[in-house]
């Protein structure tokens, strides 16, 4: 059934959330191909289960990660390629040009267009778009700053950019404030994901290193960073990684769930990672990791063995949807045999041309997945749409519909159309949530630290909790993964080990966190009955 119990409590908890921003990625970008002229440029505007295409300019360059941002009411405000901004009157906003200087694709290059729209587009999905958490008309486009490496096959990120755009100037046409602006200069993989903390208001910017096995999850409050915090993977190894698990690795998207409690990451060619991510104090942690399998397919008379390259999670996060050109993949990640549980759900995704026809041997259809307001995922690029019409169903209850068996494509126009990625906008506060306000000057450790232990983890009747040579007297708080208080305690200064009982406790993830003074000591632990 496609209307299932859990499906609606998942919905019916999402509306209570959301309490803030509403239709910020109301508005998808596309474009009209014409062989004689210039694309005219396609608003895909989302109205309920429709969907409302507008030809609204002929000069910006489009390619897959281009991004537009509306307000909260719905309203269009401004879209960019990463490069350039524009505004809802389809004119380059004050302050729109020269982003990412220095960098490789940068507005600097290719300017034979002179100063116009049509100039190189920023590497797609190395861009995100966040609204301030204070005020409505203030916008910050996180980018990433791209540079070759060493190996020609892969980029570097050096370090992470901030540009501010605040829509109440120039009669509401909007001005970039300032661009380009460095928050971070360590080192990490180009692609990053974005999360709305646990009380609803600020963000999470989680990064990562090439190899991913170790995050950073970088609270902003405003434009400022508040709080850094450090997650390791001390149970997974990249030792046996050849070039190509590198750059699998490195060169993927970082996906983050639809509730915000799970992350979903390449190791390697053909596995990826499945992990929690706790939106209060922002620690990353392994729950599995899953072979998703090398697959044969025949393309023009020969057989190429090809993994899967594009991922996303259902709404609940109970099922993997997977892409490659072999074809369309779902797992179930609440069964015990998660590799067993795959389900082909159709393919290859043979791409479609200008006239909608089928192009038998030429895969493409895979680049990208990306949840509408409608919440129906789309994978969408150029003339092949591909989408789900209920992600939280299993098998053919699922509703797909794959391009290449329904010409002329699941949408019906001929556009090139690309799937947009934004974060849940639609994130409100946990309830009961222990971290209903930020610290200020607090430093948290990341998870995994030496600094206290927890055993036995997974824990069955009991936990003890034991400090590593730390002085002071600390307040104890553990909470579940909605951000409820569940257990609380002093440690006082002369006592290294508190015990506590969890035999009554759900099943599931917990966090642990130690406060003393303006110092803060998290870890992870789970509690398993089986």
């Amino acid at each position: 059934m496609k209307n299932t119990l859990r499906l609606f409590l998942f919905f019916f908890l999402m509306a209570i959330q959301a309490v803030t921003a509403q239709q910020h990625n109301r508005f998808w970008l596309g474009m009209q191909p014409d062989l004689d002229t210039i694309p005219t440029a396609v608003l895909m505007r989302f109205d309920g289960d429709s969907i409302v295409y507008t030809a609204v300019h002929r000069d910006i360059y489009i390619q897959e990660g281009v991004l537009a941002m509306s307000n909260k009411a719905g309203d269009l405000q401004f879209y960019t390629n990463g490069n350039v901004v524009v505004s809802h009157d389809h004119q380059i906003m004050e302050g729109g040009k020269g982003f990412n200087e220095g960098a490789e694709l940068s507005d600097f290059l290719g300017g034979q267009w002179g100063d116009t729209t049509l100039n190189l587009a920023y590497a797609q999905y190395t861009y995100q778009l966040i609204p301030d958490g204070f005020e409505e008309h203030i916008y910050y486009m996180i980018h990433s700053f791209l540079e070759y490496s060493d190996n020609a096959w892969q980029w570097d990120t050096p370090r992470m950019q901030i540009s501010k755009i605040d829509m109440s100037a120039n009669g509401g046409k909007g001005k970039v404030v300032y661009k380009n602006r460095y928050f971070d200069e360590e080192p990490s993989s180009l692609f990053y994901a974005t999360v709305r903390h646990g009380h609803g208001r600020d963000w999470w910017v989680i990064l990562r290193t090439q190899d991913g096995l170790r995050y950073r999850s970088l609270l902003f409050e405003r434009d400022e960073v508040k709080q850094e915090v450090i997650s390791t993977l001390p149970e997974l190894s990249s030792e046996w990684f050849t070039l190509l698990d590198s750059l699998f690795s490195n060169g993927n998207l970082l996906y983050a769930s639809q509730d915000g409690s799970q992350l979903l990451d390449n190791y390697g060619y053909h596995h990826v990672k499945l992990m929690s991510f706790d939106r209060c104090s922002g620690i990353v942690s392994l729950l599995d990791t899953i072979d998703t399998g090398i697959y044969p397919v025949l393309i023009n008379g020969n057989t190429y063995e090809q993994n899967i390259l594009a991922y996303e999670l259902s709404p609940s996060g109970r099922y993997l949807y997977g892409v490659g050109p072999t074809g369309y993949m779902q797992w179930d990640l609440e069964v015990a045999d998660l590799e067993g549980s795959r389900m082909q759900l159709g393919g290859p995704p043979w791409q479609l041309d200008s006239y909608q026809n089928v192009l038998v041997g030429l895969p493409g259809g895979y680049f990208a997945f990306g949840y509408g307001p409608d919440v129906k995922l789309y994978n969408l690029f150029r003339n092949t749409h591909s989408v789900v019409e209920y992600p939280d169903e299993r098998g053919e209850e699922s509703g797909f519909c794959i391009a290449a068996d329904n010409p002329p494509s699941c949408l019906h126009v001929p556009y090139n159309l690309y799937s947009s990625r934004h974060p849940n906008f639609r994130l409100g506060p946990l309830p009961g949530s222990g971290f209903d306000s930020l610290q200020s000057g607090v430093q948290v450790i990341g998870s995994g630290g030496p600094e206290f232990e927890v055993q036995p983890n997974p824990a069955r009747d009991q936990v003890t909790i034991r400090l590593n040579g730390q002085q002071g007297d600390w307040q104890v708080q553990v909470f579940n993964m909605n951000g409820g208080l569940v257990q609380q305690n002093t440690l006082a200064a002369a006592a290294t080990e508190l015990a506590f009982s969890v035999q009554d406790w759900p099943t599931g993830m917990y966090v642990v966190r130690l406060m003393n003074g303006t110092k803060a000591l998290s870890q992870t632990f789970v509690v398993q009955h089986r």
